[in-house]
């Protein structure tokens, strides 16, 4: 990937005005970064993703990641629209995360089918998470306890409910991040999009049936380019600047 490719790219980034509600944060907030505690476990709900970050991310690296990710998603949401097209939307998140330096060997959308005839999303997306972490338990750790605090928060819950879902689709992502010996952030991306039989706005803790659903999914370990992202960090931050400020909620892992 050249500079001037990524030069290029986030030259032409317009993002569009969003109309979601101020309540889920705090009123002095600018970027997601901003809600970051240092030397502690930070969570939030981003747009449509669950995030949880353990103590050993720096406070830099927690604010890059958090950055990121709401970025990416108002790019997408500015290019495509998940209803109409979810694979062109998917596919610009996952260019923009590039763009700005993250690096993963293999990331591939499928079907899924849960072997349980019912079952709720968070626990396919623990189960999904399991398998991608190939034994690194401190993502699945991390990734359960942002998934109950946003359970046991409504504010939050209900933003990432507004940007995911529709009565007849659905598409989230769950985000456990770490930061590996040499500084670097690592996060397993999973991803859940699926079409609903049942007319429900509910993603997560909503007990869903196997035939009034049809889910894809996908799940990989991506890691930071932290030299590539340093170069990019204010401009992109400038862009979020200027993007709406009421994207994201904090909670308390």
């Amino acid at each position: 990937m050249y500079q001037s490719e990524v030069n290029q790219y986030f030259s032409e980034i317009i993002l569009r005005p969003q109309s979601r509600t101020r309540s889920a944060i705090s009123s002095f907030a600018s970027l997601p970064g901003d809600i970051i505690e240092p030397g502690k476990e930070n969570g939030a709900v981003i747009g449509e993703a669950v995030i949880g970050m353990t103590d050993r991310l720096s406070p830099q690296n927690a604010t890059d990641v958090m950055n990121c990710v709401s970025l990416a998603q108002q790019i997408a949401d500015k290019r495509f629209q998940k209803e109409t097209n979810l694979r062109g939307w998917t596919d610009e998140y996952y260019k923009a995360l590039k763009m700005m330096g993250w690096n993963t060997i293999n990331y591939a959308r499928q079907q899924y089918s849960p072997s349980a005839t019912s079952f709720s999303m968070e626990k396919v997306a623990l189960d999904i998470i399991r398998a991608a972490a190939g034994g690194a338990q401190e993502f699945v750790t991390i990734a359960e306890k942002a998934l109950i605090a946003t359970d046991e928060n409504g504010k939050a819950l209900s933003l990432l409910e507004n940007n995911s879902a529709s009565e007849s689709y659905a598409t989230f992502q769950t985000l456990p991040c770490t930061e590996t010996g040499g500084g670097t952030p690592s996060m397993i991306l999973m991803s859940i999009d699926f079409k609903k039989a049942v007319k429900t706005r509910k993603v997560l803790f909503w007990t869903f049936q196997k035939t009034q659903v049809d889910i894809y999914r996908a799940a990989a370990k991506f890691e930071l380019n932290v030299a590539h992202y340093a170069k990019q960090r204010n401009r992109l931050e400038e862009i979020l600047g200027k993007g709406a400020d009421d994207y994201f909620a904090d909670i308390e892992l």
